[in-house]
């Protein structure tokens, strides 16, 4: 396991903005402690190194694991994943309004958005749910993080 310090740590969570890159659910009020992601593996080479970090929640987190790149559901093709530090999360997700009503839910605007969703399950109902919550009590999710 690569070590990282408590330095290095805090830098990321605080480029941030203290919300998970991914899904950009906060880690105020969250149970489980956000984590350090290695944006391409330690396994496939990745360094520890402020540009290849990101903050992740626990779920993105464990889902994200190794993957560098998913099947895109339109075409079936293998795309990269996004990447926090080379990619705007508005150019890939947006999101998702039902008649005019914010549904809590990330569209995939490009193969990139589509098939880290997928990769992710960035629209799972526990997260979904989260995000409503967070909602109630006034706490933005859209507006968080590398826009």
């Amino acid at each position: 396991m690569t070590r990282i310090t408590d330095e290095l740590r805090a830098a990321v969570r605080d480029r941030a903005a203290c919300c998970c890159e991914y899904c950009r659910i906060p880690d105020r009020l969250q149970i489980g402690r956000f984590e350090i992601d290695h944006i391409t593996p330690v396994s496939k080479g990745g360094p520890t190194t402020s540009d290849n970090l990101a903050y992740a929640c626990p779920h993105c987190n464990d889902r994200k694991w190794v993957h560098v790149d998913y099947p895109d559901a339109e075409t079936g093709d293998a795309v990269l994943l996004f990447h926090p530090r080379r990619d705007r999360w508005d150019d890939h997700f947006a999101w998702l309004e039902l008649a005019g009503t914010f549904t809590c839910e990330i569209g995939g605007m490009t193969a990139t958005g589509r098939a880290t969703i997928a990769c992710l399950q960035l629209n799972h109902p526990d997260l979904v749910a989260i995000r409503r919550e967070l909602t109630k009590l006034g706490i933005s999710v859209v507006s968080h993080g590398n826009t």
